[in-house]
């Protein structure tokens, strides 16, 4: 059997050697675009199978991920504590390293190098031919930190370096004090509610004194979690639908925790319609967008409701590539007056938020 080095990253071919010989039970780390290319491009051609996915972004456990249960660390230490631990350099974090200590795991892993110069040279590339639209982003934005992660994300996706996200991480999603200032009566719109955990979030932090909430999620099961999560709240519309520009049914892909998203391919339709539809020309004073892709539509969707009572924005620009720098521009051209921030909320490559602000 080929032996691996658990100190320091193994070419891939190496490590995909060892473990279609090796007699112990594999678990890969993430749910996320690096371990699902690991997964389709060399596990097929090496007969290699996995036990489960470990993943740290809460909203994913409990989901399946190409046929693999994705499981949370407890799951991990109880069901594998002698399993190869397969991490993808480019999601070899701190963070990941202190978890993985704590729990007597860190000599488990194999750090396989997944990094393709190719690709990052096409990543670069990209970036190069809409140069002009990054910069104009860049100028846009209010704050030093903002243009710190706006950098640190794009470095990220050209380098696949997980430092530059590790250095932007900060907590408060949704609520950094020092962007987003709640008072009572604030009226919110939950795009991409999932079980309700912003909601609760929300309502605690406004000590209950908000004057309405309205929850969107397309997810049948996310969306039963949702009403049983939310049923002690207060002036609430909780609606099983998906935002987009106009009224329509869509295909869909279910089951997939807080990674369910609108494709073309998927095993079920779910309804969708616009922010504008929905809110019947009545007020709100913010707006999330967590659509998993969705948002230039649903941002779409909102454009008259946004023009008429500035509520604050925040906008999930991770979903894709582009995201980053079009959702931005979008957002101005529909009010020309926003003030627009940046901020990371996850150790991951998840999490990047762009908030909009109409505030003093």
């Amino acid at each position: 059997m080929t032996e691996i080095d658990h100190s320091q990253d193994s070419e891939p071919k190496s490590v995909l050697t060892y473990l279609s010989s090796s007699k112990k039970p594999l678990v890969i780390f993430g749910a996320g675009m690096d371990t699902q290319e690991i997964i389709k491009r060399f596990f097929p051609v090496f007969h290699i199978q996995a036990n489960a996915i470990w993943e740290t972004v809460i909203g994913r456990v409990g989901s399946n991920c190409l046929g693999y249960p994705v499981i949370g660390l407890e799951e991990l230490v109880e069901k594998y504590p002698h399993a190869d631990i397969l991490v993808p350099t480019t999601l070899y974090s701190t963070n990941l390293v202190a978890q993985l200590t704590n729990v007597g795991l860190i000599g488990n892993v194999i750090r396989m190098d997944n990094r393709s110069k190719a690709d990052m040279a096409k990543m670069a590339q990209f970036f190069q031919t809409n140069v002009i639209l990054v910069k104009r982003v860049y100028s846009l934005l209010a704050d030093e930190k903002s243009k710190k992660v706006f950098m640190n994300r794009i470095n990220f996706l050209v380098t696949r370096e997980i430092q530059y996200i590790e250095d932007m991480y900060e907590p408060d999603q949704y609520f950094d004090a020092d962007i987003v200032k709640l008072k009572n009566d604030e009226i919110f719109v939950d795009a991409g509610a999932f079980d309700g955990d912003t909601a609760l979030d929300f309502a605690e932090r406004t000590n209950y004194n908000y004057a309405k909430m309205v929850l969107l999620e397309p997810d049948g099961n996310n969306f039963t979690r949702l009403i049983q999560r939310t049923l002690s709240l207060k002036n609430i519309e909780c609606l099983n639908k998906g935002t987009w520009d106009t009224k329509d049914s869509l295909s869909f892909n279910s089951g997939e925790r807080s990674g369910s998203s609108i494709t073309s391919n998927g095993q079920s339709r779910i309804e969708v319609d616009s922010i504008d539809n929905i809110l019947h020309g009545d007020p709100c004073t913010y707006i999330k967008l967590d659509v998993e892709g969705a948002e230039t539509k649903s941002l779409f969707g909102a454009a008259k409701t946004i023009r008429t009572f500035k509520p604050r924005l925040a906008v999930c620009v991770y979903h894709r590539i582009e995201d980053i720098f079009l959702l931005p521009l979008q957002i101005k051209d529909i009010y020309p007056h926003y003030q627009i921030y940046f901020r990371h909320h996850s150790p991951t490559e998840y999490e990047t938020v762009c908030y909009a602000i109409n505030e003093k």
